[in-house]
């Protein structure tokens, strides 16, 4: 128990716990030397679903993912310290995914590595996953491997060579060939600049074709009517080379548009919704009045729907209303000058009836939460008690609503805000579902949104150094550095046209985060300086700027008395003292190295009181206090040099004195 007690107890002390009086005695005579045990506990023990990844093989710019999943099996926290891919074909394969940085993962818990494939060559492709982390049997390699396979066929033709968009909302027509005697398979499809749909399937057949249409989502203003927004139709195929681009291009004009659908929901038959807006605006009135928005409305059900335009040249606002004349489903288009608006809503019967609102696409970082907002409106004659739900994690309900029915009388209205919180990357979707409790009427919208990757965290943000002297470097101020993934950042000067006086150490973070870089100040000139450094999270390509400032200058003297003249005195007798102030009048600390006397007399003019030391901040004083002891008789004189880093360096007192 006195062990269990004091665990630092060595064996002398234990060996003198046993009193001469006790029945059990020790059969040595003096005590053992100490023993000492080192007690370490093991890290987590982590286990993987697989000691290798094979893909299938893959046609050159075809990429393929597959997972490594990890489940950590305890008695501790796992952190991942660096996971990346090494080897000969390293850029063949990318990190799509990755496990959690220290603290780490939990007991009991699994994550999930990513890893895809795209081949850039034929053949085989091989490369390494290494995983290190803080845990037991660190490091771990997995073998990647994966075939590329040659592209085959003649090309892939696009056709127009391009498109241009003056009108939103209406989209225009790509023609793809296979000119190749066989079938060839298409990959993705996509454009950078608006949106696109297509019938092409996963494979097209020899001498053949299919469609793709695309559309623009808006129009742009520009301060002078001219530039184009460009973009890029891309598709991927496994004819030679490839890859076929087309550009997409938008001319800026005179307008803002983004025709949006306008989506009425339930309607009964032959009563007016509130009117639903759509917006065009020019810019400020220097640029010029816009064309006037109009237009008219066409389609199946085109004379349930109306149209006001309101407004002026600058600014102009086209109100759409929707009266159903028959049940079901009705549809129509808003055509107007600057692009096409799809128009819907429901027709029912004159009981239970709502309309919710359509929500555009939103982004927010993983793990940070976006106000989503959504209207629902009472478009029937009966109260109702909407149930909602939306069936995600990465979109979340007000706590009112998840819980409890909101309430509304006819054609009352209620808005409110959905958060919008990814839980992982890329795209994230969801389905609002609103259902009347008493007529189970239930209307459904779509929710999507896009997990971006967080940035890289820097603690703190920014640095500021004070006055240093040029060309003298100043002690290191310390950041850290961390990525979500764990992984390494690359930091790189970002002032086009400025000398970095602020060198980093070590200049990067090359294997992991969270790490430490320290900044020190060196001014190569007098008067403010900065420095903007970009870290890029490596793993992601996120990026953060931090910002160094500091001020660069040079200590001054300056004397309030260039020379001491003291009253004529008996030999042996000593003077009242005189003072001169050293004010330091520079931006940068005075480094005072000493004084010293020269001339005939030094030994007549000693120091009473030094206050200088060896520095002398920016703007401070101090003072010397000096005497006259003469010596001898006659004029006695010396002079006082004081050494300092100033540029006037040294600076004299001439002393004087008489002695009888």
């Amino acid at each position: 128990m006195s062990l269990a007690n004091n665990p630092t107890l060595n064996s002398a002390s234990i060996f003198g716990l046993v009193g001469g009086k006790s029945p059990f005695q020790p059969t040595l005579t003096s005590a053992p030397a100490s023993l000492a045990v080192q007690v370490a506990a093991t890290s987590g023990g982590l286990s993987y679903s697989a000691s290798a990844l094979v893909f299938s093989a893959a046609y050159l710019n075809f990429p393929a993912t597959q997972t490594l999943t990890v489940i950590n099996n305890g008695p501790l926290a796992v952190g991942f310290t660096n996971v990346q891919i090494v080897g000969a074909n390293a850029s063949d394969f990318s990190l799509q995914a990755s496990c959690p940085a220290p603290p780490g993962l939990p007991v009991g818990q699994t994550c999930v590595i990513g890893i895809g494939f795209a081949p850039s060559a034929g053949g085989v492709r091989n490369a390494t996953l290494l995983v290190e982390t803080n845990g037991v049997n660190s490091p771990q390699s997995f073998a990647l491997s994966g075939t590329g396979l040659p592209h085959v066929g003649s090309s892939v033709t696009l056709s127009p060579s391009s498109l241009t968009f003056t009108l939103a909302g209406v989209p225009q027509a790509v023609t793809v060939t296979n000119n190749s005697a066989k079938p060839i398979a298409l990959g993705s499809i996509s454009t950078t600049l608006g949106s696109e749909t297509n019938n092409c399937g996963a494979m097209l057949a020899a001498q053949s074709i299919c469609t793709i249409e695309v559309e623009t989502l808006s129009l742009g203003i520009s301060f002078d009517n001219v530039g184009t927004n460009t973009g890029t139709l891309t598709v991927t195929d496994t004819g030679n080379p490839g890859v076929e681009t087309l550009p997409v291009n938008v001319p800026y004009g005179s307008v803002n548009f983004t025709p949006l659908p306008i989506n009425f929901g339930g309607m009964p038959l032959g009563v007016t919704s509130m009117a639903n807006a759509s917006n065009v605006a020019s810019g400020s009135s220097y640029y010029g009045p816009a064309p006037p928005f109009s237009g008219s409305i066409t389609g199946p059900n085109a004379s349930d729907f109306g149209v006001g335009f309101f407004g002026n040249s600058y600014e102009t606002t086209a109100y759409v209303t929707f009266t159903p004349t028959g049940l079901g489903a009705r549809t129509a288009t808003l055509v107007t000058n600057y692009g096409n608006i799809p128009l819907s809503g429901n027709g029912v019967t004159d009981s239970a009836s709502f309309s919710i609102t359509p929500v555009a696409p939103v982004s927010s970082q993983v793990g940070v939460s976006l106000p989503v907002p959504v209207t629902i409106q009472n478009t029937g004659s009966t109260v109702l008690y909407l149930r909602l739900a939306t069936g995600s994690g990465d979109f979340v309900l007000p706590g009112t609503l998840a819980s409890s029915p909101l309430v509304l009388v006819p054609a009352q209205s209620q808005s409110f805000n959905i958060s919008f919180n990814p839980v992982g990357l890329g795209l994230r979707s969801a389905t609002l579902t609103a259902t009347d409790t008493g007529s189970g009427v239930s209307h459904s919208i779509p929710l999507t949104g896009t997990g971006d990757a967080i940035d890289p965290s820097i603690t703190p943000i920014t640095f500021t150094f004070s006055s240093t002297e040029v060309g003298v470097l100043s002690a290191a101020q310390t950041m850290t550095v961390s990525t979500p993934s764990g992984g390494p950042v690359s930091i790189q000067f970002s002032n086009d046209g400025y000398n970095n006086d602020f060198p980093l150490n070590p200049g990067t973070c090359a294997t992991q985060t969270p790490c430490q870089i320290s900044v020190s100040f060196k001014p190569s000139k007098t008067g403010s300086d900065y420095a903007d450094y970009l870290v890029t999270d490596l793993v992601t390509a996120q990026t953060t700027l931090f910002t160094v400032y500091g001020s660069g200058g040079v200590g001054s003297v300056s004397l309030s008395s260039s020379s001491l003249t003291f009253a004529a005195r008996d030999i042996g007798t000593t003077s009242i003292s005189q003072t001169v102030t050293l004010t330091n009048t520079g931006d940068a600390t005075l480094t005072i190295s000493g004084e010293t006397f020269s001339g005939a007399n030094v030994g007549d003019f000693p120091i009473e009181g030094n206050t200088c030391g060896s520095s002398l901040a920016g703007g401070a004083n101090c003072t010397l206090t000096i005497s006259f002891d003469p010596t001898a008789s006659g004029t006695r004189s010396a002079i006082l040099q004081i050494m300092t880093n100033a540029a006037s360096s040294p600076d004299n007192i001439q002393l004087m004195g008489t002695a009888n």
